[in-house]
């Protein structure tokens, strides 16, 4: 049980304990709605390193999110930008290989006071170790009553 706002980082530290051998881990937000499957990119993931998914949205200051190369590497990941260079979202889906059990102890307290996941990416990326997915079915994070409320039509509506 995460106490307060601590960040997904936070939570995977609550969570270390549970797995034996520092073994890789999904994180799925329970704030975002995946219409389809995510399986068939999860079963691509080789376990090696860190694997994201992206997706093109229209407001991405709200996001993480990750700049693409010309030839289609993240080169960057920024928190929230305010001035975002990219559309590409990440999305509150990601896989690690046991080097996240490592990289979660090394991160720092944000400006937000939480311990933020897009550090630990950032270590991976300094690696060259992120892969990523872009999700091109219907998504969305339920993170205010607006989004929440846009997800509960949809599927009242499906």
């Amino acid at each position: 049980y995460q106490e307060g706002q601590g960040g997904i980082v936070d939570a995977l530290k609550i969570a270390m304990p549970f797995f034996s051998d520092r073994e890789p881990c999904m994180v799925i937000l329970g704030d975002n709605y995946f219409e389809k499957e995510v399986s068939n990119h999860v079963l691509s993931w080789d376990q090696t390193g860190a694997k994201v998914f992206l997706k093109k949205v229209g407001n991405p200051q709200d996001f993480g999110v990750a700049l693409l190369s010309k030839g289609g590497e993240i080169t960057e990941i920024e928190e929230k930008p305010e001035q975002p260079r990219s559309d590409f979202a990440i999305l509150g889906c990601y896989l690690f290989d046991s080097s996240v059990w490592d990289f979660v102890e090394q991160v720092e307290l944000s400006k937000r006071k939480e311990l933020e996941i897009v550090d630990v990416l950032k270590m991976y990326l300094e690696h060259g170790r992120i892969t990523y997915s872009v999700y091109s079915d219907y998504w969305n994070d339920m993170g205010t009553f607006k989004s929440l409320n846009k997800v509960a039509q949809r599927i009242a509506e499906l």
